[in-house]
């Protein structure tokens, strides 16, 4: 349950740098987002533009192994954003997040069939980046990391639990994930988007990480979501870093040098 090496998502992130195609065959066009790499060195590619999942292998973009209609935001169609995060929890079969409509979408890259799953309790409201571990899916939300589980192969979930990590007096929105030493602790980048149109304020030329300590397992609550989790039980933010890095949107961690990957929205 573990995520591949950091080596091998660094190795994935220099094919972001690649022109994605139009569905016309022109290049140029949609937004890669976020990858998730595999441990056999295959790493897929969100285009949140286009509603598509690409597969990048050797460097290049191989394929598209989905373009479905539930990866598009039909909510906001002035700004398309849909698909934002991924994760590949079991070989052939990952969870997408569509920040747009505020859903999660299980894909099956076999069949490259996209249906959206049905959240019992709670909601999935700001869903961008993902983690799994243990059964369990992480999903980043801006302020919180929700815990959800499923029992059915995640056609049906339920948001079992949240952990605050609320950073928003500082204008800081939490985006993207990723695991530290062990299975226990979540380093969680934060993006101030407030700077990107214009509202600098302090610490601009800085980012700031959070680390995310679980402490235990997952309360039993009957009937969500009119009873709060107990969130201390889940986890909680233990320490916070201030980086040389703006606009952070991609973060991974390198075990075997102690230190983070950092992907940044601009230069």
């Amino acid at each position: 349950d573990m995520p591949p090496t950091a080596e091998a998502q660094a190795a994935a992130s220099v094919s972001l740098s690649l022109d994605m195609p139009c569905t016309n065959g022109e290049s140029g066009c949609g937004l890669a987002n976020d990858v998730f790499a595999t441990e056999n060195g295959v790493a897929y590619v969100t285009d949140s533009m286009n509603g598509r999942i690409f597969k990048v292998e050797n460097g290049a973009m191989e394929e598209v192994v989905i373009s479905d209609p539930t990866l598009l935001d039909w909510v906001d169609s002035a700004f398309p954003f849909g698909i934002n995060g991924l994760v590949v929890y079991e070989e052939g079969k990952l969870i997408a997040s569509n920040s747009g409509a505020g859903t999660i979408v299980h894909v099956d890259l076999v069949t490259g069939e996209a249906t959206n799953v049905e959240i019992i309790e709670g909601d999935v409201g700001g869903a961008d980046g993902l983690l799994f571990s243990k059964g369990r899916l992480y999903l980043i939300t801006g302020t919180a990391i929700d815990v959800l589980e499923s029992d059915n192969g995640w056609k049906k979930a339920t948001v079992a639990g949240s952990i605050n990590i609320d950073q928003s007096a500082s204008g800081e929105t939490a985006t993207t994930a990723t695991w530290g030493g062990t299975d226990e602790e979540i380093y969680v980048s934060f993006v101030r988007f407030g700077d990107l149109f214009g509202e600098v304020g302090a610490n601009a030329d800085q980012s700031l990480i959070a680390k995310v300590t679980l402490t235990g397992e997952i309360p039993s609550i009957p009937t969500l979501p009119t009873i709060t989790p107990d969130t201390a039980s889940l986890g909680q933010l233990t320490e916070t870093y201030r980086v040389p890095a703006k606009y952070p949107e991609g973060i991974a961690y390198d075990r075997a040098n102690n230190r983070f990957l950092l992907g940044s929205l601009t230069s």
